[in-house]
C-alpha cells in the first residue's frame, strides 16, 4: 500500500480517498479500515489531502469510523449513507444530525438517488 501511495504522490495526485465507497470497504474489519487510513496518512506526510471514508448505513458505525478518521489525522471524512436502504428526508437529516461534531464531505451516488 505504501508503494501505491508513493506512486500517486510521484505522479501528481492532488488527494487520496482511502476506504471510500467502492471495493474493499464492506469486507474490512474496523481495525483493518483504520489501518488503511493510518498507512495512507503516514505515507502522504501531509503532502496532499487525505479524505478518508467513514460511511455506513448505520449511523453508530459511521460515528465510530469518523472517530477513527480523526484519530488518524486525516484531512477530512467522506460519508455516504443510506444508498442501499433509501431513507426518507427525515432519516437523512437524523443521520447527519448524529454526525454533527464530525463534519463530513458528502458523497451521493446518483445511482441511488430518488425523489419523494
Amino acid at each position: 500500500m505504501a508503494r501505491l501511495v508513493h506512486f500517486y504522490l510521484d505522479h501528481g495526485t492532488h488527494g487520496i480517498v482511502p476506504v471510500g465507497t467502492t471495493g474493499e470497504v464492506p469486507t474490512l474489519s474496523r481495525r483493518e479500515h483504520k489501518r488503511v487510513i493510518d498507512i495512507v496518512v503516514h505515507e502522504t506526510g501531509k503532502q496532499i489531502p487525505v479524505i478518508a471514508g467513514a460511511g455506513s448505513n448505520n449511523p453508530t458505525d459511521a460515528i465510530a469510523l469518523a472517530d477513527d478518521v480523526a484519530s488518524a489525522s486525516a484531512d477530512a471524512t467522506l460519508h455516504v449513507m443510506g444508498c442501499y436502504n433509501r431513507p426518507n428526508q427525515e432519516g437523512i437529516y437524523q443521520y447527519f444530525k448524529a454526525l454533527k461534531k464530525r463534519p463530513p464531505y458528502l458523497f451521493s451516488p446518483t445511482t441511488y438517488q430518488h425523489k419523494q
